[in-house]
């Protein structure tokens, strides 16, 4: 029964020392340039977002897509990394984008834009749109 407690332990010492790093989706979103950090050391910032998804009760001949830049900031260094609506092969578009940055593996994905583009209210400006993104840092 000693040894059983003794792995137990063990086993759960060696998980928590496992450093991940996880940014809770926020209710409220992320604003054009709004700063977000993890930590001391890791930050991201949404640098751009373009909306052309098609508004809401008209028909498209193609469905659009919302593009999101973040800029990843770990210690000194940086990185960028373009996440759309949807993934989309042919057109280069990826949900989820995987980039290495100071020696952690950081993965972002857009999980919404908002508002949905409406063709009864005038087109938002950018500064207007919030995102919500899942980050995780390993």
């Amino acid at each position: 029964m000693k040894h059983t407690s003794l792995y137990l332990l063990a086993g759960l010492l060696f998980l928590l020392s496992c450093q991940k790093s996880v940014d809770p989706i926020e209710p409220d979103g992320i604003k054009l340039n709004q700063v977000v950090r993890l930590n001391a050391n890791r930050s991201y910032v949404v640098t751009r977002i373009n909306d052309s998804r098609c508004p809401q009760n008209v028909y498209c001949i193609w469905q659009g897509v919302a593009q999101v830049t973040v800029r990843l900031n770990q210690n000194s260094q940086t990185d960028t990394v373009n996440v759309a609506s949807f993934d989309a092969t042919d057109r280069l578009f990826k949900r989820t984008q995987t980039t290495k940055l100071d020696g952690s593996t950081w993965t972002v994905e857009l999980v919404d834009v908002w508002p949905y583009p409406s063709y009864w209210y005038d087109q938002l400006r950018t500064d207007q749109k919030v995102v919500q993104l899942k980050v995780s840092v390993q």
